[in-house]
């Protein structure tokens, strides 16, 4: 026979609710407090580095190979929008290695190639305008052989383009073996601090990066008496350069360019020292300077206009200009003829070894020896201008003969279509288009 179990019936509990909640509360309070107390304070979450759009092991992956060839940089710096590297410490004028050499920049993005010769004249390296956006190495040839350029220092510096289509790239210049990490307390990223180029399009505007300064000749007290220039043929120089600055401001303006005047109205700016004309534009962090001039002579029979830039420069944007103004105006060349082919384009004559016109000379940042030339400017000048790795490439553009009664006459005929044949010059060399 099998036996059944015997079923035992048993009474329900009711749940004890005025015990169960005060301790579901008691322990949620534990545990935020062990939590407060144990939990570091005031530390986030490790930022997790990478490049490109690549995941942290794609990222590592693509910058941490070691290079057996390698080349060193020493020194760069920005002149305009071009970027210089040299092989040597910088000196002004002398020969470095790596000039006539090619560099070439590897786009880790996309494995895309940049190829450019490196030239002797300070706009003549690499066009960072021509630079698509992505994180780039860099290599030199050297004996037909590519070497990996690194650097013994750690370097990170950051330059800017000019505004095209509404906005602006960021070159980030990188050399750190621990690219990645976001300490320097494990293993590095790198063996060596690589060169890389890190160009990225900007977000969002930024009101204090310039594009181009515009300098009205004249009105200041840089020798000790208001100078107002020429006063002559019913005008005077110092209101008139002015006024040109004005309609310039404006016609750049139309390409989506931020504009620097140095002066505006009857403001007297120095050239040099601080919160000088000088002062004003190295703060704005512009790419090109303008300075806008008359010339006079003695007699009265002497006419023409004519664009002058830094000896160590390149012609090709000041030609450009100088073409586009002659082509599409009645302006016409003084016959002035400097190194070039083409009369009315003019280097600066040099003074020492150092370009003689002083605000393209001191414009220049690093590459032209800014705050050296002279005890004025190394007392005035060298703490903003003297280790600037950025130098305004900057061109001079004697717009006429203020002596000759005729140009100023047509001067005032034509001072708008002048403004707006400069502007349209620039914007062809640089590859600006009008904004919509």
């Amino acid at each position: 026979m099998l036996l059944q179990p015997k079923v035992v019936s048993r009474k329900r509990r009711k749940a004890n609710w005025k015990f169960i909640v005060p301790t579901v509360l008691l322990a949620l309070l534990l545990i935020y407090v062990v939590g407060f107390l144990l939990w570091p304070k005031g530390e986030e979450k490790p930022i997790v580095k990478t490049i490109c759009e690549f995941n942290v092991s794609q990222s590592r992956e693509k910058v941490s190979g070691s290079h057996n060839v390698t080349t060193q940089l020493n020194d760069y710096f920005v002149y305009g929008e071009t970027l210089n590297l040299f092989n040597s410490p910088y000196v002004m004028g002398k020969r470095d290695f790596f000039i006539g050499k090619t560099v070439i920049l590897v786009n880790l993005c996309n494995g895309l190639e940049r190829v450019y010769m490196l030239e002797a004249t300070v706009d003549g390296q690499i066009p960072l305008e021509d630079l698509d956006e992505g994180f780039y190495e860099v290599y030199i040839m050297i004996n037909l052989q590519r070497h990996r350029v690194l650097s013994n220092e750690i370097l990170t510096d950051t330059f800017t383009t000019i505004r095209r289509n509404g906005s602006f790239n960021y070159i980030d210049v990188i050399a750190d073996r621990y690219l990645l990490e976001n300490d320097r307390l494990g293993d590095p990223t790198m063996d060596k601090n690589y060169l890389f180029l890190y160009v990225h399009k900007a977000l969002e505007d930024d009101p204090e990066i310039f594009d181009i300064v515009i300098d009205p000749g004249h009105l200041n007290r840089d020798q000790g008496y208001t100078d107002f220039g020429y006063r002559v043929n019913d005008v005077v120089e110092a209101s008139e350069m002015l006024r040109m600055a004005l309609l310039l401001k404006e016609e750049f303006e139309k390409y989506g360019l931020k504009v620097l005047l140095t002066r505006q109205g009857d403001e007297i700016v120095n050239t040099y020292n601080i919160d000088g004309r000088l002062h004003r534009a190295y703060l704005s962090n512009a790419k090109y300077y303008l300075e806008a001039q008359a010339v006079g002579a003695g007699t009265n029979n002497i006419t023409g206009m004519q664009v002058v830039y830094s000896s160590f420069a390149s012609p090709r944007l000041p030609s450009a200009v100088f073409r586009y103004m002659i082509d599409n105006t009645d302006l016409k060349s003084t016959g002035v003829r400097g190194t070039g082919s083409i009369p009315g384009v003019v280097p600066s004559g040099r003074v020492d070894g150092f370009d003689g016109r002083m605000v393209i000379r001191e414009s220049g940042g690093i590459a032209l020896s800014a705050g050296s030339f002279s005890q004025k400017a190394r007392d005035e000048n060298y703490s903003f201008a003297g280790e600037s790795r950025l130098g305004m490439h900057t061109v001079t553009i004697e717009y006429m003969y203020i002596t000759h009664a005729p140009s100023v006459a047509q001067w005032n005929k034509n001072i708008e279509i002048y403004a707006r044949a400069t502007a349209e010059g620039y914007a062809s060399y640089l590859g600006l288009q009008p904004l919509p």
